[in-house]
């Protein structure tokens, strides 16, 4: 293709260069007059040749034209290989006319049937010539030529050789192309792979040293091996070849932001007449951002667009010329907002909350949506002095009957101050390894483990162990089910289960995920019947409890479902009183209890009263089975947590958790309680 081209033109000796216009091939460089120079000219457009050009400059401008030639790779946009020769291409099953196979031994050799069913492997198509040194087996040998039929090349004058293959070598395997000229006295070897695999497509493309002008050319195609492995041949050419412009035309420009009328690059033009043919634009050293190029086979009046996301689609009409080069930019529109105040800062009680106003305006050259969702901002925790929560004395009157009776009727005083809760007993151990929520964090023989998650910025199915003797975090592996979040499981008998949480689409995952630390490997347990996310779950009695959690979309339902871990199966038991997620359990000495989260607001000032009387309950023998909080107590297990609350007290077990006023009559605020419990004994 005969026209402009986009290149380089420096000076030889000197740092001077400049870029010719893509559009127009015009270039101009100042130098000192009378004088002699070399211009070095390298093409900015893959597939040319790069030239040394001398000039002589005088006392006068010199206009002076440079010519690259197209390489002979001919991989130059705007041309294409046509051939002038014989080819062959092995679609029978049978050695083709004219060819030849000898082999040297009786264990085998070329062959055209695919006894090994590899496949064509070289980039063809159809059948393919083989010798698979594998297929013949264990303790043979192979020693095998096939021949071309001879050639008359007396009127090429730069012949050349080309064919798809496929070589997997292995041992003392090679591969061999040669020529003769003489009728097969003497062959010349072109092409030649031992250890080194040729792995297909690919392509052999050889000049035949030699035999131009020659009217008795032969080529033939040797391998050797012993229980190797294979060697494939298809579509072997033979002749002239040369390259050649097709019908068409360059096009060039830039795509530019219509805000900021800066380039964007990774956007694409299309020729919407040929999808196929199409440019990214990048950023170009001589042009900046935004910059594409591309050869279209399509001359005359067509559409182009220019896309991008978050950007609408400028579509315009170019005109491509034939064997030129044709501009045409593009700009596109889009959005651009602004938010006013840029930050917020507030400071929120505890339990409270705040609000602020934010402008949102769209100065950009195209309608903009958007979207207010939740980030991280980090937050400074208000502690009015000292280390530590402050002690309050909660006023506590037992109460029989109705709690929510008791809690409504109960007298109202001032909220406490908000005050830091790091205090001992609590020590910091090592850091998890990476950041993390969402996952499962269980303990089972002395060890904690947590699996699965959210690793801040995207899911994890990694597995870590936390052991409490040597204080420090071990990589036991990745799970081979995938990422979840948020999935329900237990530690029995030194296995680890894990049970729904949000797959990689969103939605709850079914699979159960089982590891073995002993065996260090996973396996498969039943499906959970109802997937979700967010389930409270315990063990109790080497079965794993998981209750309420969320689905895709919304968070608390009432199911109950319970996996059996030495049937390996599920079953449903009596709904949860209410809809809940995210939920704390435990299973203790055959007792279950649920403790929900804070954002369950039906009940936390009544729930707090429940759990002084149901103990105080405990302790005298009084009142109903406790059946509020999740958990049920009936007849010895009720007889035995009696008897065990009033030795704990007795002893004053529980003394360090328990603050209360003597002489006071009544809980008022549960919300300021930092410690519960009952009185010593």
């Amino acid at each position: 293709m005969a026209g402009p081209l986009y290149a380089s033109v420096g000076v030889n000796g000197t740092t001077t260069k400049v870029s010719t216009d893509p559009a127009t091939g015009r270039y101009s460089i100042d130098l000192p007059a009378s004088n002699t120079y070399t211009l070095h000219v390298a093409s900015n457009v893959p597939g040319y040749d790069a030239a040394d050009v001398p000039v002589t400059l005088g006392s006068s401008d010199l206009h002076k034209d440079l010519t690259l030639k197209v390489s002979s790779a001919c991989t130059a946009p705007g041309y294409t290989y046509t051939l002038n020769g014989t080819s062959q291409s092995f679609d029978t099953t049978s050695t083709p006319a004219g060819w030849t196979v000898a082999n040297a031994t009786a264990d085998g050799g070329w062959e055209f049937d695919d006894p090994g069913k590899r496949g064509n492997k070289t980039g063809g198509a159809g059948g393919f010539a083989i010798v698979d040194s594998d297929k013949l087996g264990v303790g043979k040998t192979q020693n095998t030529t096939l021949t071309s039929p001879v050639y008359d090349l007396s009127g090429s004058t730069n012949p050349v050789l080309t064919a798809d293959t496929h070589y997997q070598p292995f041992g003392n395997s090679t591969a061999a192309v040669d020529v003769t000229t003489d009728g097969g006295t003497t062959w010349t070897n072109l092409w030649q792979r031992s250890t080194v695999g040729v792995p297909g497509p690919a392509k052999i493309d050889l000049p035949v040293t030699g035999a131009a002008g020659k009217n008795a050319v032969q080529l033939r195609f040797h391998y050797t091996g012993s229980f190797a492995y294979y060697w494939e041949l298809d579509n072997v050419f033979v002749g002239d070849r040369s390259c050649v412009p097709v019908h068409g035309g360059l096009v060039v420009g830039h795509v530019t932001d219509g805000n900021t009328h800066a380039g964007v690059t990774g956007a694409v033009v299309t020729d919407t007449d040929k999808p196929a043919e199409n440019a990214t634009t990048a950023t170009d050293a001589g042009q900046g951002d935004g910059y594409y190029w591309f050869f279209s086979s399509a001359t005359g009046a067509h559409n182009f667009t220019a896309a991008k996301g978050g950007y609408t689609t400028a579509t315009a009409s170019v005109n491509v010329g034939t064997d030129g080069v044709t501009k045409a930019d593009f700009t596109l529109a889009a959005g651009q907002l602004k938010v006013t105040p840029a930050t917020i800062s507030k400071t929120v009680p505890w339990g409270g909350q705040a609000t602020a106003n934010v402008k949102i305006t769209n100065s950009g050259s195209a309608p903009a949506t958007y979207k207010i969702g939740e980030a991280p901002g980090g937050f400074t925790q208000q502690t009015p002095g000292g280390k530590g929560a402050a002690v309050h004395n909660v006023p506590v009157k037992p109460v029989t009957g109705s709690m929510k009776i008791a809690a409504q009727a109960a007298k109202k005083t001032a909220a406490p101050k908000d005050a830091n809760p790091s205090d001992a007993p609590w020590a910091a151990l090592a850091n998890f390894p990476t950041i993390i929520q969402d996952n499962l964090a269980i303990a089972g023989d002395g060890k904690v483990f947590s699996e699965f998650g959210y690793a801040g910025s995207d899911d994890t199915a990694d597995l870590y162990s936390y052991d409490s003797a040597s204080g420090a975090w071990t990589k036991l592996g990745t799970s081979p089910a995938g990422t979840r979040e948020a999935p329900a499981g237990g530690y029995v008998n030194g296995k680890i289960y894990a049970s729904g949480g949000w797959g990689a689409s969103g939605a709850p995952l079914a699979a159960t995920s089982i590891y073995d630390v002993a065996s260090n490997s996973w396996s498969t347990g039943a499906a959970m019947p109802t997937p979700y996310a967010g389930s409270g779950h315990a063990v109790l009695d080497g079965k794993i409890y998981a209750v309420g959690g969320c689905t895709a979309d919304a968070c608390g339902v009432k199911d109950v479902q319970v996996y059996d871990t030495a049937a390996n199966t599920w079953s449903k038991v009596a709904d949860y009183p209410e809809a809940i997620s995210w939920v704390s359990c435990g299973g203790i000495n055959g007792v279950r209890a649920l403790l929900r989260r804070r954002q369950h607001r039906c009940g936390d000032h009544e729930a707090l009263v429940r759990v002084l009387a149901q103990l105080q309950q405990l302790v005298s023998g009084s009142g109903p089975p406790v059946r509020r909080l999740g958990c049920r107590l009936r007849g010895g297990q009720r007889q035995a947590a009696r008897q065990r609350w009033r030795h704990q007290l007795q002893r004053g077990d529980h003394q360090h958790r328990f603050r209360v006023r003597p002489g006071r009559q009544r809980l008022d605020r549960p919300a300021e309680l930092e410690q519960l419990a009952l009185p010593r004994r």
